[in-house]
């Protein structure tokens, strides 16, 4: 795939204004994820074809899940692009969720995401953010993970720890930081169309690592048990021990190494309100023994 083919994805399928395509790092990063999707044989435009056709884990993994309808808009059984945010770069943040929400489709994030994919009574998440809710496609996922994110974001720029309670501060770090689903599929399932368990163990292996190379993170924020669960599937993973509740690890990516640190799930709001807290202690006090190098993990 070469970036002209991808920008082109975007004209044809007109899910976002033009001021959202891609661009610069974001559109070749972005590029070179679609190209390997493509090499697996999971991508191709001249045939697209669903997840449980072209993976080749396909049937294993949809034995006995529901697949969506077929011709669904929100939901069509291929694999989507990552988000990546016009300001991301190398050394930056990724997140990783398990899934999306009975969603799936080539640029599903970013109709998710961009302002110009929403409306005024169904705003995308950043259109969310700008009009100050807390709440985008009936979730909080995007306020609470992007809220916990942007602290991270603190830390990699070596400036105080801050907590953004208020959702219009969130749409300068979630346009920095870059997003991956653990797993490519969404079952139906009448809830959140969750992964079945085959999906949960085959998907991370096969791509995870492999787009983490490419957006090479210096930190990585994982959210909810499955994801948490996922990345530690990954070669090179070690757990490391920190003082009060949080989760930290570290994973060697092509020789770099990368920082993990896991919250729960946003729908849980008790138990991700107490581990983003005790990852603001944690990165606090970082900061205070470490005033000058306050990347270091």
């Amino acid at each position: 795939m070469r970036q002209g083919e991808l920008v082109r994805v975007f004209e044809e399928k007109n899910v976002v204004d033009p001021e959202d395509y891609p661009c610069g790092v974001a559109l070749r990063l972005l590029t070179r994820i679609g190209s390997l999707y493509e090499r697996l044989g999971l991508m191709s435009e001249s045939k697209p074809e669903p997840l449980w056709r072209c993976c080749p884990h396909g049937a294993e993994c949809w034995a006995g899940a529901t697949k969506p309808r077929r011709g669904s808009k929100v939901n069509d059984g291929r694999i989507t692009l990552p988000w990546i945010g016009p300001a991301y770069e190398r050394g930056g943040v990724v997140v990783i969720a398990i899934n999306l929400h009975n969603a799936s489709g080539l640029l599903t994030e970013y109709s998710i995401v961009c302002s110009s994919a929403g409306t005024e009574d169904h705003p995308s998440q950043i259109g969310s953010f700008e009009a100050s809710r807390k709440q985008a496609h009936r979730s909080p996922f995007a306020y609470r993970s992007i809220r916990t994110a942007a602290m991270l974001l603190d830390d990699f720029d070596g400036v105080a720890i801050r907590d953004r309670s208020e959702p219009s501060e969130l749409v300068a770090p979630i346009n920095r930081i870059a997003r991956l689903q653990a797993v490519k599929c969404a079952p139906v399932d009448g809830r959140r169309g969750s992964p079945t368990s085959t999906m949960r163990q085959n998907c991370p292996p096969l791509l995870l690592r492999a787009e983490l190379a490419i957006l090479q993170p210096s930190v990585v924020l994982t959210v909810g048990g499955p994801a948490e669960h996922a990345i530690k599937q990954l070669p090179g993973y070690t757990s490391v021990r920190t003082q009060g509740a949080t989760k930290r690890a570290i994973v060697s990516i092509e020789g770099e190494t990368c920082v993990i640190f896991s919250v729960a799930h946003p729908v849980s709001p008790a138990a991700w309100q107490a581990d983003h807290a005790a990852l603001m202690r944690h990165l606090r006090s970082k900061q205070r023994r470490h005033p000058v190098d306050l990347r270091g993990g």
